[in-house]
């Protein structure tokens, strides 16, 4: 298996390139600058370019067999950059036949089976009250995906931290709170799952503690 990797040089990222190794996948990375992935490996392809522009997203997934999205927001980042990305990789997945993609999001994405709480309403307005440029780029990624003919998955997640890996975690629509967490080795443990069992196709699954 070879999958097509974006966000390879975030926190999360360096720790789902290092699990994906670990099983032997191949893992083709577009990466801004080549000298931030910290990790070489025989099966590891590094190619320089922007999510945001068509061919680059397009040289990174042609001969791969799926596609993992974990870029997030850091300072500087622009508004709307994780949907124009998004809508790169299917339009290059449509046009190379490729079906199968896991895209990470936050916890204030709603999905209409989350168990109904105030907390996760709360804990959605927040992130629509400090955040919304934020809020709306994940809402419109699932906008993006659903009326595709995609394999998607879309992994919602809390606050990220860089605590060790568990493999016990919560998957589903349950629900938490304002302190919900979960680390990126969790975070990254279960999309590689999911990657190589091929399930929750067409889903949105809320990960944590």
């Amino acid at each position: 298996m070879k999958v097509a990797l974006f966000g390879g040089t975030g926190r999360t990222g360096q720790e789902l390139l290092k699990q994906l190794l670990q099983k032997n996948i191949a893992i083709q990375a577009l990466v801004r600058n080549p000298a931030h992935v910290k990790i070489t490996h025989p099966l590891l392809t590094i190619i320089q370019g922007d999510v945001k522009n068509f061919e680059s997203v397009f040289n990174t997934i042609r001969g791969t067999n799926a596609v993992i999205s974990v870029i997030g927001y850091v300072r500087g980042s622009e508004a709307g950059f994780q949907s124009t990305a998004l809508q790169n990789m299917i339009r290059s997945m449509e046009h190379l036949a490729i079906r199968r993609i896991i895209v990470l999001t936050g916890a204030g994405v709603p999905s209409p089976l989350d168990v109904p709480s105030w907390e996760n309403d709360l804990l959605t307005w927040i992130i629509k009250t400090l955040a919304p440029a934020r809020y709306s780029d994940g809402v419109n990624q699932l906008k993006l995906l659903e009326p595709t003919d995609l394999d998607w998955t879309l992994v919602r997640a809390p606050l990220l931290t860089n605590g060790p890996i568990t493999t016990q975690y919560r998957v589903g629509y349950h629900r938490i709170g304002l302190f919900s967490r979960i680390a990126r080795a969790d975070v990254a443990h279960f999309i590689t799952k999911i990657l190589l069992e091929n399930s929750y196709l067409r889903q949105l699954p809320l990960i944590s503690y």
